[in-house]
């Protein structure tokens, strides 16, 4: 299965008058909901030409996540032709300023044709989404792993089927701790729990976003892959088996062999 890891869109409303929050989230990009929307097509294009067969968002898919931010990525998956099965979409920080329900509230609206279970199945590969946002100011932008959200991946990890197949943990924010008193205003949460979790084991991939730069770290036997952002104009790398060995470079999958593009 040939994996898509797209991150951190920070799609806009076309509108020519952005409130306090999506301003000064922004951080000094340009407020361009056309230019952000060509960014992203360009991303899911290069994914689709790299022979992508499975979409995974891990976050601030939107800037504030008001509700027509939410109709402009459902659009924007909809004139891409991405069916359900191909797409699993995670929230980030980005997409909880609005309100409290907000995410909830997308998933049972614009974007239901693509809403998940909480395991998604592509026979090779299991992907377990996180969603550890919460409603904090824009001044913030931390995540939370929750005792609740701890029991359920604890209890996926624990299924057998999965210790035989390539496991993807995706979450917005790396797993890592941030630098002292940042990791409360800019990290996960919980995270010690979660790398405990992971370090024993193999074939497990974390998948994230939020820093917007690529790189990837080891963690036991675990591997942890964070994606670029396609609001800077990164393109997304492509993770999995090719059908024809004699292209592109090799690599690790989890610990499994693989070739990426």
């Amino acid at each position: 299965m040939r994996i898509a890891h797209l991150s951190d869109m920070h799609l806009l409303e076309p509108t020519e008058r952005h409130g306090f929050g999506a301003r000064f989230v922004s951080l000094g990009r340009r407020l361009d909901a056309e230019g952000r929307l060509d960014k992203a097509r360009a991303a899911i294009a290069h994914a689709r030409a790299s022979g992508a067969e499975h979409y995974l968002f891990t976050g601030d898919l939107t800037e504030t996540g008001t509700p027509a931010q939410f109709e402009a990525l459902a659009a924007l998956l909809a004139e891409c032709n991405l069916r359900d099965d191909e797409v699993t979409l995670i929230p980030g920080n980005h997409d909880a300023y609005t309100s409290e329900n907000a995410w909830r509230d997308a998933l049972e609206g614009p974007l239901r044709p693509w809403k998940k279970d909480d395991v998604v199945d592509l026979g090779d590969t299991f992907i377990l989404p996180i969603d550890a946002t919460f409603h904090q100011p824009v001044t913030r932008s931390a995540a939370r792993l929750t005792e609740d959200i701890e029991r359920a991946l604890e209890a996926r990890l624990a299924d057998p089927a999965l210790s035989r197949t390539n496991v993807i943990v995706a979450i917005h924010h790396p797993p890592h701790p941030r630098p002292g008193p940042w990791h409360w205003v800019d990290g996960l949460l919980g995270c010690k729990r979660l790398l405990a979790m992971i370090e024993h084991r193999e074939n497990l991939t974390v998948m994230h976003g939020h820093l917007h730069r690529a790189q990837t770290k080891e963690h036991g036997v675990a591997r942890v892959i964070g994606a670029a952002a396609i609001v800077d104009g990164a393109l997304p790398d492509v993770h999995g088996e090719r059908r024809r060995a004699a292209e592109g470079g090799r690599c690790e999958f989890g610990r499994r062999a693989a070739l990426v593009a």
